[in-house]
């Protein structure tokens, strides 16, 4: 006689309890990134049939930011170290990273300006002119 184990059911959590620690300007992308996170292997996860009401910051009239409202599609997706690792990362990530250093960074001293340059020559230099 075998002893038969019982499987026990998988820890999950929902998109919908996720997205509440999300600030709203990022949650859209936060579900492109968890949908493919789930899609290239990273850790568990489906989409389960029930919706919810999600609030973000999108662009509105005059591409202003604007507080919008969609409906998105549940995920249930499994509580792992993997999983735990995904999340940490994602929400430690600035809100806004520019491809220009700060005035304040400038004036400190912290950035030389001769790399500055460079960095603004090599981005610009393979353009040409709109003249003839």
């Amino acid at each position: 006689m075998t002893a038969r184990t019982e499987p026990r059911p998988a820890q999950v959590t929902f998109l919908s309890d996720l997205i509440t620690d999300v600030p709203t300007e990022r949650r859209q992308r936060f579900i492109v990134n968890l949908k493919n996170a789930i899609r290239t292997n990273v850790f568990d996860g489906a989409p389960v049939d029930h919706t919810f009401d999600m609030e973000y910051v999108g662009r509105g009239k005059n591409s202003k930011p604007e507080t919008k409202t969609s409906k998105e599609r549940e995920y249930a997706v499994e509580k792992t170290p993997e999983f735990q690792a995904w999340l940490e990362k994602q929400t430690s990530v600035p809100v806004r990273v520019s491809q220009f250093v700060t005035k304040e960074a400038v004036l400190s001293g912290t950035i030389s300006m001769r790399d500055l340059a460079d960095k603004f020559r090599r981005r610009t230099g393979n353009r040409r002119g709109k003249r003839k």
